[in-house]
């Protein structure tokens, strides 16, 4: 990715000079002293914007550990509601705004305009994990449970710990009646997260569903 930014800004210097004749704005090229003052703020942009994510991570790593090894259910919910504010910030107040709007037009029945908002959010930062979580809530309440699963195994691979896509991929597979992955999936959520209640009284009903079926 470096090799690529350089390559290209050694060919933009280079057009510039060989287009001088012709371009007279390129008569009074900008000063090497702003040009480099210029890299150097988007160098030192770039490098906060990654120690804010490297901190932002082992922040969730700690919580993860505390809420893995909760004693009280309050405790549980209290970082459980940490460990969300953290993956509601995109690291910019644009996407956040997005999907803030996203989410009121979910909880207000807008699927569809909840969705392409999502989406919006999605194609400009496709990083952004709690976006697409939104998403895959969207599509469920839409009933599109193909695309809610997609976006689903997107966040999971982006962040395997996801409690909450875990216990929507379970909600999802027991509607489809696929009831060993939806136990399955329930239980990986637990694993994370062991004070989920819908998670628990899930697996409580499916376990003794597939038992009776053995």
């Amino acid at each position: 990715m470096k090799q690529i930014f350089l390559s290209a800004l050694v060919a933009t210097f280079c057009l510039g000079t060989s287009a001088a004749a012709k371009d007279p704005s390129d008569v009074h090229p900008p000063k090497p002293s702003t040009v480099l003052e210029e890299l150097l703020r988007d160098a030192h942009k770039k490098l906060s914007q990654q120690k804010k994510k490297k901190l932002s991570n082992e922040v969730l790593d700690s919580l993860f550990g505390k809420l893995h090894n909760a004693k009280s259910k309050q405790v549980a919910i209290l970082l459980a509601n940490a460990i969300w504010k953290i993956w509601s910030r995109s690291g910019s107040p644009t996407a956040d705004l997005l999907l803030a709007q996203g989410e009121r037009a979910m909880l207000a029945g807008n699927q569809r305009i909840a969705i392409s908002i999502l989406s919006t959010v999605i194609d400009q930062y496709p990083d952004f994990v709690e976006a697409r979580n939104k998403r895959a809530t969207a599509y469920f309440l839409a009933f599109d449970y193909d695309n809610s699963i997609s976006d689903i195994n997107e966040v999971l691979k982006r962040e395997p710990r996801h409690f909450g896509a875990l216990s929507g991929l379970g909600l999802i597979y027991h509607r489809l009646g696929k009831n060993k992955k939806a136990l399955a999936s329930f239980r990986r959520a637990l694993a994370i997260h062991p004070f989920l209640d819908d998670a628990q009284k899930a697996v409580k009903s499916l376990a003794g569903d597939i038992e009776q079926d053995i």
